[in-house]
């Protein structure tokens, strides 16, 4: 009676985990049963581990590319946020992620290279899927039955929990490769510093990071007027150490440029002058040297003048320093100068010519006084013919007769 009754009850048994074997495909919903040993009167329920627990399958093997950057810098990568590693430019690694789930795999937005260089990836994220697919197998689990029956009772009541433990994935055997393999390369482009700098802060704000082969236009003013008497000429644009003249040039960006706007100071040589007109006033590169010159002579207006007075040029007078006297000279421009030409009146050749005309007065006077002693006593010697003489001559010639002659004779002598 004992044997048949065990014999039943294995053969409920037997039907009982057939029934849980087919019912468990289609338990797709049903939440995970973890059951641990429970003693109920002499029998036990051994404690099950689920499958995923100890197994290292179920995993995506992800190679990751990087493409674009030297060999010598690296970036870094994270998975879900957390980083795994880096990667060399030009090479790859692989990691592992579960097949589980979805990934969010980053590398860096920049890498940075030698100097002015930087390496950029435009698209930095890529989202790893996780696997999909139309059903969840259920692997149902049968635990042995360690168990004794306690003969001193006459009829023995157990119970029989089935485990069932629910996988939402498909994990391949422990033994086997990983189902998946991935790969996703990122790619890098260079990009280069451009710096500009301009001392009237044209074109500084090109300055920054700029693409491959990219295009960056420049420009300067050509002239900035600091005050009336300075001034900024632009000269160039240094680029690298190379001068363009232009003030407007565009530069391809293919390597890192450092573009510097070049002026020249200009300041400006003012010449002044009472008589004549200097030469030489203008603008002039700030300490280079300008010539100043004017005529170191001028005449005087009205008698002087006529005389030979004239101004002569003495020297240049400016800002505190010496200047050269000579009308002709070079100045070193290194401010905006004013000069201006000292005269002084020169009346020697006025003196001299004065002078001779007074000696020649002199002489002619002198001479006068000579030739007077000299032909004062021979003139007086040679008298006029008196009225009588005269009378006396007509009377001898017949002019007059006897009777007018004594009359007129007459009328002398009374006279």
């Amino acid at each position: 009676m004992l044997m048949v009754s065990k014999l039943k009850f294995s053969t409920v048994i037997v039907l009982l985990s057939i029934c849980a074997a087919l019912f468990s495909s289609a338990l797709v919903n049903s939440p995970v049963q973890e059951v641990k040993a429970q003693p109920y009167y002499d029998f036990y329920i051994p404690y099950y581990y689920p499958y995923s627990a100890y197994s290292s399958s179920g995993k995506y093997s992800v190679t990751v590319s990087v493409s674009g950057v030297p060999s010598e810098y690296s970036t870094t990568v994270k998975i879900d946020g957390n980083p795994e590693g880096s990667v060399p430019g030009g090479s790859s690694k692989k990691f592992e992620v579960r097949s589980s789930d979805s990934h969010v795999i980053q590398v860096e937005d920049y890498v940075t290279g030698p100097s002015g260089i930087r390496y950029y990836c435009k698209d930095s994220s890529w989202t790893l899927e996780k696997t999909s697919r139309s059903y969840y197998p259920y692997y149902p689990y049968f635990p042995a039955s360690y168990y004794y029956l306690n003969y001193t009772t006459p009829v023995s009541y157990f119970y029989y929990y089935p485990s069932i433990y629910y996988y939402p994935y498909y994990y391949p055997d422990s033994y086997s490769k990983p189902r998946v393999e991935v790969a996703h390369t990122f790619s890098y482009a260079p990009e280069y510093m451009l710096t500009v700098e301009n001392p009237y802060g044209q074109s500084v704000d090109k300055t920054g990071w700029r693409q491959q082969d990219s295009t960056v236009s420049l420009s300067t003013a050509e002239r900035v007027e600091t005050s009336s008497t300075e001034r900024n000429i632009f000269k160039a644009w240094n680029i690298d150490g190379s001068e363009m003249a232009t003030n407007a040039p565009t530069l391809t960006m293919n390597a890192p440029h450092k573009a510097v706007a070049v002026y020249q100071t200009q300041n400006n040589l003012d010449l002044k002058s009472d008589y004549n007109q200097p030469q030489g006033s203008g603008w002039y590169n700030k300490g280079s040297e300008a010539t100043a010159s004017i005529s170191p002579q001028a005449d005087m207006p009205g008698f002087w003048g006529a005389l030979g007075g004239k101004y002569v040029f003495d020297s240049w007078t400016g800002p505190a320093r010496t200047y050269p006297s000579t009308p002709i000279t070079k100045v070193t421009i290194d401010q905006p100068l004013t000069l201006t030409a000292v005269w002084k009146q020169e009346y020697s050749t006025a003196y001299l010519i004065l002078a001779m005309i007074l000696i020649l007065i002199l002489v002619v006077i002198a001479l006068a006084v000579i030739a007077a002693k000299r032909f004062l006593p021979k003139i007086r010697s040679e008298k006029a013919p008196t009225a009588m003489d005269t009378l006396n001559l007509r009377y001898s010639k017949g002019d007059i007769t006897r009777e007018d002659y004594l009359k007129m004779k007459k009328d002398i002598e009374k006279s």
